[in-house]
């Protein structure tokens, strides 16, 4: 039996890591615009205003296919739509933060040796 995660634990998630929830996200770029909820669900093909309002209430979970039209909509890519930042920022920033702490470790190594 698989456990499916609430809509409740991803915004608890969010919250707990900084971040702002997807509806958060999806809410705060679509009042930056000054559009409406219709105005947004009118560009997205099959998507509702309702569903756009149960989506910024984190009702709902959005599919790749809803993401993709909001992020469209939104004029914003899928990924910060969905994460809040670029993925490719992301990466390079978990990896220079390995970077230093490489040379933490090696300055640490290399301090020890020498006492």
């Amino acid at each position: 039996m698989t456990t499916r995660r609430s809509v409740v634990d991803l915004t608890y998630y969010d919250r707990v890591y900084g971040g702002e929830s997807f509806g958060q996200r999806l809410r705060r770029l679509r009042e930056a615009r000054r559009l409406s909820q219709r105005d947004v669900a009118s560009q997205c093909e099959g998507v509702s205003y309702a569903h756009v309002s149960r989506l910024e209430a984190d009702h709902r979970m959005a599919s790749v296919r809803v993401i993709r039209e909001l992020a469209a909509a939104l004029d914003v890519t899928a990924a910060y739509l969905e994460y809040g930042y670029e993925r490719d920022d992301e990466l390079r920033r978990l990896q220079n933060r390995v970077e230093e702490l490489l040379a933490q470790l090696e300055s640490a190594t290399n301090g020890s040796n020498h006492a």
